[in-house]
């Protein structure tokens, strides 16, 4: 052993290994090569005379720890400035597409990712939400494909030759989108999303051999059965957001997909949280080694960029009335993203919302998958500023988050009791989604988890941008509090996570207010509110147009079809904010309830439109045909 490169290292002296690390060191990363025969462990003289079996015992165990050769390079963490996407090579039409987008200089993980991509590398990456992670594998397999697409009308190869696989429809839609836009200059490029595929035409489509498919791993594995050998000529397969890819009910779908793909191809694996546990989908899917890509940064930018603060409250009342107070007092401004616990607590907080005359919508797992994503299209585009989410792994884990990997196996009776049954396990909230001009992420339920925190603040302050985090916890969710605090100051220095200082005392009034809203939001009234949503998507759907052509009257009484309990309050007036309860620091500013811009106008019209006594008697008797009538 004396000669092998591998004998210091529990000294950390790599610098006698092979060629291939050194070749493909990157700034500011970890690079990490896949454990083959070429690196072998063989026992020393004196694990010799300490027996075979204890040599191969300790062998087995240093095989598991060292499984994967790491090297770290201590350098800056900021990305080059300088750097420009016309270094990598990329076709003109390329770098148009990236200019119509806005695009002027890549990012830290592209810069570093794009490289190694375009040497056919497989590729692990780790980088923090909204770094563009997207983009770093789009590009330079868009590049790829374009090369395939000029020796393809020679050997007549088929598509596809990418396959991007997403945990979630959204997820997919939102890749789909790009990748739409990244070859919007290139005609002859055909790209499909098969995530919103419809099942009837998907024979039709599936003849086409588009060149790049996006789409989760259900609805891809669905057209595979009916056509085996599509996949044949894959040559880049990317698994997105891959940690979630072998969880809560996929394992069997991806050991299925994986039976039709070919031999020799490129993988990537890419998430904001990427950890040991997907060394099962790494070993099913990769082919060779793999160079792990970890950025010489924390999982969430930095604390001029992110302000993360928290509220500890005594009681959910004491939540509401907190989380109202802010809003009412213009303390919130901006887009702002709320997530809860589960469904139900979905249209609580909008009902509530809706009470104080603050408007918002909704997004939660057991909504359909067109639904959700116009939700957030509307989102996107302005129509909301205030959006409550549910995650489908929130909902879960609110149960028991022992029972989160078995949610959709029907094994547990207790489960399938607990859980909804028309849940999307292919929705997801927090997980990759790119909310447009998020200012702000409000925890109003407090994650259980250091992860979901991270996917879920990592909504705001993307890219360059700046964002705030809010999280409000109760006393039975402190230790998950202590918990994230400590893994979060440790990533980004003491004191990232700071306390907001609140003094309820001067929020008596909201108080008051918070208790009637809350006790008008009554079950009954939930579940109105549900099923009222329920009827808007039967009569928004495409499917049901022919049946509602044919049968007018069952789409008149849905249209007509009034609720029963709607949210009943004592006097509108509750939502207005008089001086006298607005905290004595923050009176004289502008806390009033928006009104409409042309309040004037309607006050003037509805001056015209006043009739005097004699005016009203003369109306009346114009409008009754037995005084009117004249011969």
């Amino acid at each position: 052993m004396s000669g092998s490169p591998l004998d210091n290292r529990n000294t950390g002296e790599l610098s006698a290994l092979p060629g291939f690390l050194d070749r493909h060191i990157c700034r500011g990363i970890v690079l990490e090569v896949k454990e083959d025969s070429i690196f072998s462990i063989p026992g020393t003289a004196s694990d010799r005379a300490a027996g075979k079996c204890q040599r191969k015992e300790r062998n087995e165990k240093e095989m598991k720890k060292k499984r994967n050769i790491e090297k770290t390079v201590k350098c800056a963490e900021e990305t080059n400035i300088t750097a420009s996407f016309q270094d990598f090579g990329f076709d003109e039409r390329l770098l148009k597409a990236i200019g119509e987008l806005g695009w002027e200089r890549p990012t830290f993980i592209q810069q570093n990712m794009i490289p190694l991509i375009l040497e056919n590398k497989n590729v692990t990456a780790r980088a923090r939400t909204g770094s563009g992670k997207t983009a770093a594998f789009m590009l330079p397999i868009i590049e790829k494909v374009i090369q395939l697409r000029n020796m393809s009308s020679n050997e007549k190869l088929y598509g596809p030759f990418a396959l991007f696989i997403s945990p979630t429809k959204e997820l997919s839609k939102q890749a789909y989108i790009l990748l739409n836009k990244l070859t919007s200059t290139f005609p002859f490029l055909n790209s499909m999303n098969f995530a919103e595929l419809d099942a009837a035409n998907e024979d039709i489509w599936l003849k086409e051999h588009p060149d790049m498919i996006v789409s989760t791993p259900g609805r891809l594995l669905h057209a595979l059965n009916k056509l085996p050998d599509f996949c044949k000529n894959v040559r880049h397969v990317v698994l997105d957001e891959a940690d979630l890819l072998l969880s809560y009910g996929y394992e069997a779908e991806m050991k299925r997909l994986r039976s039709f793909l070919p031999q020799q191809y490129q993988v990537i694996f890419t998430s904001a949280t990427l950890n040991e546990d997907i060394g099962p989908i790494k070993n099913l899917f990769a082919n060779g080694k793999v160079v792990v890509l970890r950025l010489k940064e924390s999982q969430l930018p930095g604390l001029d960029q992110l302000t993360q603060y928290h509220i500890c409250c005594q009681n959910d009342e004491e939540r509401f009335a907190i989380f109202i107070s802010l809003f009412k007092l213009k303390l919130i401004v901006g887009k702002s993203i709320i997530f809860v616990s589960n469904t139900n607590r979905c249209y609580q907080l909008g009902l509530f919302l809706q009470g104080f005359k603050i408007r918002s919508c909704i997004l939660n797992a057991e909504m359909p998958v067109n639904s959700r994503c116009n939700v957030i299209k509307e989102f996107n585009d302005g129509k909301y500023y205030n959006i409550i989410a549910s995650d489908i792994h929130d909902v879960i884990e609110e149960f028991s988050p022992n029972l989160a990997k078995n949610m959709f196996q029907k094994k547990n009776k207790n489960l399938k009791k607990k859980l909804p049954r028309h849940m999307d396990k292919e929705s997801g909230v927090a997980r990759g989604i790119d909310f447009h001009h998020v200012s702000n992420v409000i925890n109003f339920d407090f994650p259980t988890s250091v992860d979901l925190y991270i996917h879920r603040v990592g909504r705001t302050a993307r890219g360059w941008n700046k964002g705030t985090a809010l999280s409000f916890a109760i006393p039975d969710e402190r230790p998950y509090l202590e918990e994230i605090q400590k893994e979060i100051n440790e990533q980004l220095g003491d004191n990232a996570i700071v306390p907001y200082e609140i003094r309820i005392k001067d929020l008596e009034s909201f108080l008051l207010r918070t208790r009637d809203v809350l006790a008008a939001c009554t079950r009954t009234v939930i579940r109105e509110a549900r099923l009222a949503e329920i009827r808007a998507e039967i009569l928004r759907s495409k499917r049901l147009e022919t049946y509602f052509a044919k049968n007018p009257r069952e789409k008149s009484t849905l249209e007509h079809d009034r609720k029963l309990y709607t949210l009943s309050l004592h006097s509108p007036a509750i939502a207005d904010v008089p001086n006298y309860i607005v905290p004595i620091s923050l009176r004289g500013k502008a806390v009033d309830v928006e009104r409409p811009k042309n309040n004037r106008k309607r006050h003037q019209r509805n001056e015209k439109e006043r009739l005097t006594f004699n005016q009203k008697r003369f109306k009346r008797k114009q409008e009754d045909p037995l005084q009117s009538f004249s011969i």
